[in-house]
């Protein structure tokens, strides 16, 4: 199961501090659903009727027929007799916050968002710059945004110390900037894809600035995949995520190192639309990009995809585009459970 958004928010349709409203249907589209539904049901059941007897298999339900039977049963009488309206469950408790630091430096996070909310962090210079706001005034925004969820946000998220370092309170920072960028920024999608990209560029050169660059400028895209390690690991080693996956996990011959090879730059040469995916596993904005997805919105807090993005466009020029999914790796028998640990960028890479 997986949830998505576009890096600018482009298809949000309501403003932030709003939640989306839901459409009912009306008596014309109920009844041609009901029609619909009574029309497909004796198919439905034949296929349910008319499976072959197992000789020695147990009689026991599996995981698939009880969803089966669930389903069949909102069907015909909306799940209301036996289950009820089953509401989802409650999300499993999350793990102790970390600590976003390499070791005991953590100047590449406070880099990116520090405690005092200053000029000197990326996420504020870079959002006064494309918006014209003082970064004095965005700070205020943004602690004022922090207190009035930090009670909420600490049900679930809690962290030990209200430091930048300390994980989910680096994640309600998060969650409060991007409150407040959408609020500077309430439908200009133009000025939000500006500063993402303007972000990405300023955290990938300090990461080229810390890691440093290499010997030889890339010239072609596979000559980039150890610049994308550099850029993954720098951010794992400060404890931002607990690990990454390079391509498909269902494609052994392209992901990892082989996630691009001599084909793939031989297409982009060609004029070809590329894509390819990256999974970081626990990023720590991932409690408030699924909170944002959850109040409608789809400008969700993130800088690693968009510091990958920004190498692309740098070392070799190319036209990038992503869109970021949240996967819940688990089955879940039920169907309103979602509760994912996965964010997974799914890049489309061309020649400008």
């Amino acid at each position: 199961m997986k949830a998505s958004q576009r890096q600018d928010g482009s298809h949000q349709t309501d403003d932030y501090c709003e939640r989306s409203s839901t459409t009912s249907l009306n008596d014309n589209d109920m009844s041609r659903r009901t029609i619909l539904s009574v029309l497909q049901l004796p198919l439905f059941l034949t296929v349910l009727t008319n499976q072959p007897e197992p000789s020695n298999a147990a009689k026991a339900k599996g995981a698939a027929e009880y969803d089966l039977e669930f389903y069949v049963r909102n069907l015909i009488k909306g799940n209301n007799d036996k289950e009820g309206n089953i509401q989802a469950s409650a999300p499993p408790p999350l793990p102790a916050s970390r600590t976003l630091a390499y070791k005991a430096d953590s100047s590449f996070i406070e880099s990116i968002i520090n405690d005092d909310l200053s000029n000197d962090c990326i996420a504020l210079r870079t959002l006064s710059k494309i918006t014209g706001v003082p970064v004095r005034e965005i700070a205020e925004m943004v602690k004022d945004y922090r207190t009035k969820f930090s009670k909420s946000f600490g049900t679930r998220a809690k962290w030990q110390q209200e430091l930048i370092v300390d994980e989910y309170y680096f994640d309600l920072t998060c969650y409060a900037l991007y409150r407040t960028a959408a609020t500077l920024m309430p439908s200009d999608y133009k000025r939000r894809s500006d500063w993402v990209e303007l972000l990405g560029e300023e955290i990938y050169n300090s990461i080229a600035a810390r890691s440093g660059r290499p010997e030889r400028k890339p010239s072609k895209l596979t000559e980039t995949i150890p610049i994308m390690v550099q850029i993954l690991e720098c951010f794992q080693a400060n404890n931002f995520v607990t690990s990454f996956r390079l391509g498909d996990k269902n494609d052994d011959f392209r992901s990892g190192l082989n996630i691009f090879d001599s084909y793939d730059d031989d297409d982009i040469e060609a004029g070809i639309t590329l894509n390819c995916l990256i999974s970081l596993i626990r990023p720590a904005t991932l409690t408030s990009s699924l909170q944002i997805v959850g109040e409608g919105s789809r400008f969700l807090p993130e800088f690693v995809g968009t510091a990958i993005a920004a190498m692309w466009r740098k070392e070799l020029g190319l036209q990038v585009e992503y869109e970021t999914y949240f996967v819940d790796e688990e089955y879940r028998p039920n169907p309103k459970d979602f509760f994912p640990a996965e964010e997974l960028f799914q890049y489309s890479i061309k020649k400008k």
